[in-house]
């Protein structure tokens, strides 16, 4: 893909990203830069996977064709309004984390601008991830290709109605989440009751 990626933000999901692009092969690492909020966390990624790094939001958002913003809910509109002049002309803008609407990231342009809305869930950090995706009207049919690209890097891919997107977490996510919890409490109910007889049967041969 001759194209730049760029992440504001690379933290376990962004960086799950960035290396299963990579591992992919569907991008270069001189072709991908990222920002990140300290020196430190910098350091380890682009030592890590040799990509370009920055301190500085504006520097990456400047760099990008698909801009991929891997922060915090109530970051994104500080995000935006500081890189918004410095976002490159057709620069696709992808966000992924709950209750960012499409809308959200619209109206905080001036300008007509490409969003997708993303929202991957944890398996993407062994490559085996289910992304569900959104679009605004301004995407093209090439962008989709590209984008659906980049994220069958690390799993499979599926786009849905925006209206769809906020129980995406509870299926894919939240809901399966509790059912490994409900698992494990089951183990070790039974390994607590395996310590117990154990222990009763210990007792009885001392009799």
């Amino acid at each position: 893909m001759n194209k730049k990626i760029g992440f504001i933000g690379c933290g376990k999901m962004g960086e799950a990203m960035l290396e299963g692009m990579l591992l992919a092969e569907v991008i270069s690492p001189e072709e991908i830069m990222v920002s990140t909020a300290s020196a430190e966390t910098k350091t380890k990624i682009t030592t890590k996977y040799n990509v370009k790094g920055t301190l500085d939001n504006k520097e990456v958002a400047g760099f990008a064709d698909f801009l991929f913003l891997g922060i915090q809910p109530a970051m994104h509109k500080q995000v935006l309004e500081e890189v918004k002049n410095h976002v490159k002309e057709d620069a696709v803008i992808i966000t992924m984390a709950a209750g960012i609407t499409v809308s959200l990231v619209e109206n905080s342009f001036e300008k007509r601008v490409k969003v997708v809305r993303t929202m991957p869930n944890t398996p993407s950090l062994v490559g085996e991830g289910m992304t569900a995706m959104c679009i605004n009207d301004e995407i093209t049919d090439a962008d989709i290709e590209d984008v659906t690209a980049l994220l069958n890097s690390f799993g499979k891919t599926e786009i849905l109605h925006e209206d769809l997107m906020d129980a995406v977490p509870a299926i894919s996510g939240s809901s399966p989440a509790y059912v490994y919890m409900f698992i494990e409490a089951l183990a070790d109910g039974g390994s607590v009751m395996a310590f117990h007889e154990n222990k009763h049967t210990e007792w009885q041969h001392k009799l």
